[in-house]
């Protein structure tokens, strides 16, 4: 049987491993990665270092306000980083992430990920699902590109794929 597992805009753990029968992953949320903080760097490099001597992390999932701000030099030292993980990692866009505004919003922030990120860096597109050990991971983008909100925003296109992916995956 396959579990469902919706993962959303916002998780409630900071850098945490879980066990789904017999899987591990980690999880890393809110981080706001700057380059240009040295605390912030610490905590980056820390993350890692501590996520790569966990035994059998299978994925990490960075859940959303992966950087500071919305600018391709921060996402690209955020990859750089990211890119020291041992494991797969998935990411999922945060309201810090992006900002259509400032000419970098959703397309630019994945076409950089696709660029920049070792193979082992899973993202598609904003939503996707993936599949770890018969269990189902539906990620599910709530940031809004123009005018960012911490509260997530699901256009009536996003919860009809949603919506789909549920039928789909309903065992």
């Amino acid at each position: 049987m396959k579990k469902i597992f919706s993962i959303c805009f916002a998780f409630l753990f900071f850098a945490a491993s879980v066990s789904a029968d017999d899987m591990k992953f980690a999880q890393v949320d809110g981080i706001r990665y700057n380059p240009n903080d040295e605390t912030s760097v610490r905590n980056m490099n820390s993350i890692v270092k501590d996520i790569n001597k966990q035994k059998d992390i299978k994925f990490v999932v960075f859940s959303g306000n992966n950087i500071a701000k919305a600018d391709v030099k921060y996402l690209k030292s955020f990859i750089k980083e990211a890119n020291r993980l041992k494991s797969p990692y998935y990411v999922i866009l945060g309201n810090k992430d992006i900002n259509k505004q400032k000419g970098f919003g959703k397309a630019a922030y994945t076409k950089t990920l696709k660029i920049h990120a070792k193979a082992h860096c899973k993202l598609k597109q904003p939503n996707y699902v993936f599949e770890k050990n018969k269990n189902i991971f539906i990620v599910v983008d709530g940031s809004k590109e123009v005018i960012t909100m911490p509260n997530g925003y699901y256009k009536p296109q996003v919860l009809e794929w949603l919506d789909e992916q549920s039928t789909k995956y309903s065992d």
